[in-house]
């Protein structure tokens, strides 16, 4: 099944690969692209996630607070 996907946030508008969050995909989910967590002690305070789970950092500007 092929995405269709639409980028919603983002930190830079000129097609580089920069951090960003798509809308709603078909699969009621969100891609997120950020900087993949390598930081020992970082992941060590996120704690245990799935072999098919990464961690990543985005700018906090990209998530606005409620």
């Amino acid at each position: 099944m092929t995405i269709r996907l639409t980028w919603v946030r983002e930190t830079c508008g000129h097609g580089k690969t920069c951090p960003k969050i798509s809308g709603v995909t078909e699969r009621g989910t969100r891609i997120v692209i950020g900087k993949k967590i390598t930081d020992p002690a970082t992941l060590a305070a996120i704690g245990a996630m799935p072999d098919d789970e990464y961690a990543v950092e985005v700018p906090a500007l990209l998530i606005p607070e409620d």
